[in-house]
This record gives structure tokens, sequence and C-alpha cells, in this order.
């Protein structure tokens, strides 16, 4: 069993930065099956320990505002030139970690964050590019080698989450 690249990646920053999540509030942003639903597994599982909420397209608009400005950590995978998530909506000190891509009329690649307002606010954003993804590509090739190990008989299945936090991101 293997952990999906982008929610080990997301771990990975989280680990690395050294950036608590247990008993804090996670918002995670998005409905996909390949970023948002194993991101808000992976914070709300034992890897993380926050108290994590799923916000979607559904989330009443009022209800969306209101958790995203109580969350500790915002993670966000929309990648709709429709949504976006501005100053307003973050609580001052959070955590926000923008996993989404899209390319905009400029053709350039933008994620759902308003960086330059929102940087202002945040004790920790990632940039759009240049910040899951290349740690993402990393966590894919971790994936590989650990199934190459586990084929070979050299590792067992699972993670051990505390070594995780030892491990290079």
């Amino acid at each position: 069993m293997h952990l999906p690249a982008t929610a080990l990646a997301v771990y990975r920053i989280l680990a690395f930065y050294g950036i608590e999540t247990q008993g804090k509030v996670a918002a995670v942003v998005g409905r996909n099956d390949i970023t948002a639903k194993p991101i808000h597994h992976m914070l709300g599982g034992r890897m993380c320990d926050a108290t994590a909420i799923w916000l979607h397209r559904y989330t009443r608009k009022q209800d969306h505002d209101t958790f995203m400005r109580a969350a500790d950590v915002i993670v966000t995978s929309v990648g709709s030139e429709n949504y976006r998530i501005t100053a307003d909506m973050v609580k001052p000190g959070a955590v926000v970690i923008d996993v989404a891509t899209r390319v905009g009329s400029d053709g350039k690649l933008h994620g759902d964050v308003d960086f330059e307002r929102v940087k202002e606010l945040a004790s920790f954003i990632t940039p759009v590019p240049r910040g899951v993804g290349p740690v993402t590509v990393a966590a894919l090739l971790e994936n590989v080698v650990r199934a190459a190990q586990f084929s070979a008989g050299l590792r067992g299945r699972g993670y051990d989450f505390h070594a995780l936090e030892e491990a290079p991101a």
C-alpha cells in the first residue's frame, strides 16, 4: 500500500517545515479523488490528527467562508478560474498549501490562492508553480522505490508514520 503522491507531498512539506497539525483545524477544498480525498483522509487520520473539514462546491457559501476563516491549515485543490481563495477567507497565521493548477488566459500556471495578498497573512504558504508539484514528483519516485523494495522483500507493507518524519523531504 502506498500513499497517493500528492498527499505524501503535502505530508512531507508539513514535516519538513515543522508544521504541527495535531489538534488543529484543517480545511481541504476540492472534491476530486486524486488530491482532495486522500489529503482529507491524511490530515484527519492518524498521520496528522487534525480536525479535517472537507469543503467542495456543494458546501453552502456561508459555511465555506466560516470554515475557511476558522482553519489553521488550508489545503486547496480546486483548479478552476471560478474559484479563488482571497485574504478575507484566511485566518491570520494559517498555513496555506495550494495544490491546484490551471493555465490562465495569460498562458501561465496558477493555483487557487491569491498568493500576493494571502502571503501577508499566512504563517506559511506554497506558491504555484514551484510549490507542491516538485515535491509530488519526489513523492511519486519515493513510492516507486518503496514498491521495488517491497517486491524484492526488503521492506514490509505500509508506512511507519514516525519514520516518515525522519525521512528526507
